[in-house]
């Protein structure tokens, strides 16, 4: 059993806009939630490095898998794999092209789909990059047979996220609120994620990299935990959503969240450094606040509200989230509009809420 213990969510946002616009089937419910191979060679690799070691936000180094890595893998901590990987690496520079990639009946790794690609630039694009190095530490160190003898372990994980999270009721919600039509979402869980997650949108699916649920706790969860854990997806999948309305806003939305030190502290803006960025993560964790209120009772709902807005004020950063969430409230119950379409004048009244409080300091 993987010990349990608190985790800092920190998240980290990739956008590339590549949508069709046109409605996608969803993936099968077995392949909502997984660990392609190539991810889990990538998350290992990563975790014989000293990445995230001081922080635990990017490695879970405090479960049993992690000492069955250290005892499998350390051997050949010094091959290029790993030790050609630029200090202070960023995680999901690695990690994040891996889905594109497989091993095929030879354990070659070869490039199956080249939507995902985050990165321009060869350089920063450490996965593709590194692809023979990877192949060469995966043939050498026995990976493949480590991946089949843990299989019950990613099994437990993929299970109780499913468990947790329904994804046909989110997208139904979230459909009826936006006009996008994203591609299917996708979750992408191991052992070895911590604290650290983020999104990519793609044109043929979104990929949400998160830590899973304890297995332990997710038989009789609340439905106040279970919303808690389901806050980490959503505010994921709704970017796909928001996004692409902020962008056809993008001048007003300058505008009105152009006074950086209102809405973030200097970490929050140095994580996301638009105004763009900024707004679309108060918007992302509003829009969840306005699902949550329709799943949970008004004592609950309650209850996650204030946790929520903790966590976006003293944990993330973004300091004006409780009166942006209040106001987005506060439109929503004042009509039958869509979240959609009521966003121009959440913008206007962050452009006139930033005037104002400027004017009084």
């Amino acid at each position: 059993m993987m010990r349990k213990h608190a985790t800092l969510i920190v998240a980290i946002c990739i956008f590339i806009f590549n949508q069709t616009g046109q409605a996608s089937d969803e993936l099968p419910d077995d392949k909502f939630v997984s660990l392609p191979p190539t991810v889990e060679l990538a998350l290992i690799v990563a975790s014989l490095t000293d990445l995230g070691r001081d922080s635990g936000q990017q490695i879970d180094r405090g479960t049993y898998y992690y000492s069955a890595v250290e005892a499998h893998f350390r051997p050949y901590a010094d091959m290029s794999a790993v030790a050609n990987l630029p200090d202070g690496f960023n995680l999901p520079r690695l990690v994040g092209n891996a889905a594109d990639f497989a091993f095929d009946s030879s354990g070659r790794i070869v490039e199956v789909d080249r939507s995902g690609s985050l990165w321009r630039d060869a350089e920063g694009d450490l996965f593709r990059r590194m692809r023979q190095d990877l192949e060469v530490f995966a043939k050498t160190s026995g990976f493949g047979s480590f991946y089949e003898d843990h299989r019950d372990d990613y099994a437990v994980l993929i299970d109780a996220t499913n468990e947790m999270v329904d994804p046909h009721d989110i997208r139904a919600w979230l459909e009826a609120e936006f006009s996008a039509r994203p591609g299917p979402a996708r979750i992408i869980v191991s052992p070895l994620m911590a604290g650290l997650h983020w999104t990519t949108l793609y044109k043929s699916e979104q990929r949400i990299w998160l830590k899973a649920p304890d297995p332990a706790v997710v038989d009789g969860v609340s439905a106040l935990d279970r919303m808690r854990f389901v806050r980490s997806v959503f505010t994921e999948v709704d970017h796909a959503y928001v996004n692409p309305v902020t962008a056809k806003m993008e001048t007003a939305v300058v505008e009105a969240f152009g006074h950086t030190a209102h809405w973030a502290t200097t970490q929050a803006a140095a994580n996301y450094p638009t105004a763009e960025l900024q707004f679309n993560e108060y918007m992302t964790w509003a829009v969840f606040l306005l699902y949550a209120a329709e799943r949970l009772s008004a004592d609950d709902y309650v209850r996650l509200k204030e946790k929520t807005v903790s966590i976006m004020k003293k944990g993330r950063g973004f300091r004006a989230f409780d009166v942006f969430a209040d106001k987005a409230i506060a439109l929503r119950n004042a009509s039958e509009r869509k979240i959609e379409a009521m966003m121009p004048d959440l913008v206007a009244w962050a452009r006139d809420h930033a005037e104002t409080k400027d004017s009084l300091q």
